[in-house]
């Protein structure tokens, strides 16, 4: 796969140059925080990689799932759909608390009271949601 003019194995589970995503995301997060308005907080390297996330999880790779979204939501703290991810990553591994935890962060965050939560805020509000009420019916 092709991306920005690199070259990407498919698998995801070799990162040949991981770290000029790494590079660039951290770029568009600091341009995030120094310009609330671009881009809503969020970018084409965020998009990546939670892709990457969604079909790592999708292929049962749920550890290395959890790093990409941890990084993600490292590196774009504003982003509701970063939390998203981290929270099923972290459900994912059976740590249903810190899970818990990331979802109502991803509600928080997608419910106006920060700023929408950026690119797909209000889709990943009503995920978070339902995951959380999930939970809560299995606590019973």
């Amino acid at each position: 796969v092709k991306v920005r003019g690199e070259w990407w194995q498919a698998g995801w589970g070799k990162h040949v140059p991981a770290f000029r995503l790494e590079q660039a995301e951290a770029a568009e997060a600091s341009a995030a925080v120094e310009d609330p308005d671009w881009s809503s907080g969020a970018g084409d390297c965020l998009v990546l990689r939670l892709t990457a996330v969604r079909a790592l999880l999708r292929t049962k790779r749920d550890a290395l799932a959890h790093e990409h979204a941890a990084l993600a939501a490292k590196l774009h703290p504003a982003s509701s759909a970063a939390q998203l991810w981290l929270g099923r990553a972290l459900l994912r591994l059976g740590r249903r608390e810190a899970g818990a935890r990331s979802l109502s962060a991803c509600v928080h965050l997608a419910d106006g009271t920060v700023g929408g939560g950026g690119r797909g805020g209000q889709w990943a509000l009503g995920e978070a949601a339902q995951r959380l009420r999930s939970l809560r019916r299995v606590k019973r």
